[in-house]
């Protein structure tokens, strides 16, 4: 549509049932997949399609949550005025005109959807275990990006901020016991799957990869074996950002369009941009000679921004 706030800000309750929407329809195909393939090594990879835009989710999912009790994120009225201009109105509340009673909506149809995308997750787990298959897969659960609801007035994703470069990492691998239920606050990249799956599946991976192995942190969440201690993050809107344990550095049109460093031991929330303070600027030099390095060593190339 031509107003796309029609579609990223729509909440609907369904009165279908679970198997006539996209996601009940993709565990049913990796259902009869698994049913097909049980007697047989086989990759599976299932993509579920909420909580997408537009929220919508069967209405026995509504009906788990009260609207009147959805809390929207806290965030300081003024918090985007330190932040570069390219992105200071990019789907913002404002912008699109969401209202408090709006915005209880929003959460509640978020996470109406995220319940129903669990219940399509739990029909696959469930398939394992009935075909047998359950002590001899490895089960992943992940997303390609996180999700605004409000934080930093803002919605959705293409921003650079925690809420919507972290995502879900849930990985099971039913013959390493030692670390079952054991969560790793290490950082931890998407690009590190290949090779960990090329491991543990007993392969050789190219050695042109640019993630590593998870095994060592899936043996044991706390081990010194792990140094990865930076993430790289790109945006369509133009921008690129690393984030390090203690730090965040982002810049947008490669440092022409504004730049921002955040504090994460002391502002997580990342409300206080320090990029224009002169008392962090060798930090920010640091950072920035940092991700040149990782953009280099990733084969980035974003002309297109220039």
């Amino acid at each position: 549509p031509k107003d796309k706030s029609s579609q990223t800000f729509t909440g609907v309750e369904a009165s279908t049932g679970d198997l006539e929407h996209a996601d009940g329809m993709a565990a049913d195909a990796a259902i009869e997949f698994l049913k097909q393939n049980k007697d047989k090594p086989f990759f599976l990879g299932c993509g579920f399609v909420r909580p997408h835009v537009p929220l919508v989710a069967p209405s026995k999912y509504f009906d788990r949550y009260d609207r009147d009790t959805m809390v929207a994120p806290e965030v300081p009225k003024g918090d985007l005025d330190d932040v570069p201009k390219i992105i200071r109105n990019y789907k913002s509340i404002d912008r699109y005109g969401v209202t408090p009673e709006l915005h209880k909506g929003l959460i509640e149809a978020y996470y109406a959807s995220i319940s129903y995308m669990d219940e399509q997750v739990g029909r696959v787990l469930e398939a394992l275990d009935e075909l047998g298959l359950r002590e001899n897969t490895i089960v992943i659960f992940s997303s390609d990006h996180g999700y605004l609801l409000g934080h930093h007035h803002k919605f959705q994703k293409q921003h650079l901020f925690e809420e919507s470069t972290r995502v879900p990492f849930i990985l099971s691998v039913p013959w390493i016991t030692t670390s079952h239920g054991h969560a790793s606050n290490q950082i931890t990249e998407l690009v590190d799957l290949y090779p960990t799956l090329a491991e543990l599946a007993g392969l050789t991976p190219p050695s042109n990869l640019q993630g590593q192995s998870l095994l060592p942190l899936l043996k044991n969440p706390t081990t010194k074996e792990w140094n990865k201690d930076l993430a790289f993050s790109i945006s369509r809107s133009g921008g690129e950002s690393i984030r390090t344990p203690e730090w965040r550095f982002t810049h947008w049109g490669f440092g022409a369009k504004g730049e921002e460093l955040y504090d994460l031991k002391n502002d997580p929330s990342e409300f206080n941009n320090l990029a224009k303070d002169p008392n962090y600027s060798d930090r920010l030099n640091q950072l920035k000679t940092r991700l040149k390095t990782k953009r280099k060593a990733a084969g980035y190339d974003a002309k297109r921004y220039k």
